[in-house]
C-alpha cells in the first residue's frame, strides 16, 4: 500500500482480516485512504482516537505513511499485550497520553 503512495489513515484490528485459504492477512475499510507524495503533511484529521499517532491528537501536521506505522504498532502492542497501549476517560485524557 505504502510503496503504491498510499496511506490507510484508520487501521486498527476491526479492518484486518485473516484469509484462512491463502494464508494472508488482509487490510479492509479504505474510506479514509489517499494517495500522498512521500514527505507530505496533511493536517485532514481521521481516524480511531486510540489508534491515533501523537501529531493527530496535537492536531498537527502530519505524515500519512508515519501514522499508519504508529497504527500498526497499536495493533502489534494489543496482539502482544492484549490491552490498548494507551486509555483515557475522555477523549481529551487520551490524548495527552499519547
Amino acid at each position: 500500500m505504502h510503496s503504491q503512495g498510499y496511506a490507510h489513515r484508520d487501521l486498527k484490528l476491526e479492518n484486518l482480516l485473516y484469509d484462512v485459504e491463502l494464508d494472508q492477512i488482509k487490510i479492509i475499510d479504505f474510506g479514509f485512504s489517499l494517495k500522498v507524495k512521500e514527505d507530505q503533511r496533511i493536517d485532514a484529521y481521521c481516524g480511531t482516537p486510540h489508534y491515533m499517532d501523537p501529531d493527530i491528537a496535537k492536531k498537527a501536521p502530519y505524515l500519512p505513511k508515519a501514522a499508519d506505522i504508529w497504527a500498526a504498532g497499536v495493533i502489534l502492542y494489543i496482539l502482544f499485550i492484549g490491552k490498548l497501549p494507551f486509555f483515557g476517560e475522555f477523549e481529551a485524557d487520551l490524548f495527552r497520553k499519547i
